[in-house]
């Protein structure tokens, strides 16, 4: 997968968490990209 396609995939998961989730589920996301 390209880096590009990767944070978008990223971005879009990070949005749902948010919506449904508190910040910190979120940072935890952050620091594993490979999930």
């Amino acid at each position: 997968m390209t880096e590009r396609g990767l944070r978008k995939l990223i971005a879009r998961v990070r949005a749902k968490l948010s919506r449904q989730a508190a910040t910190q589920q979120g940072d935890m996301f952050a620091r594993n990209p490979e999930d």
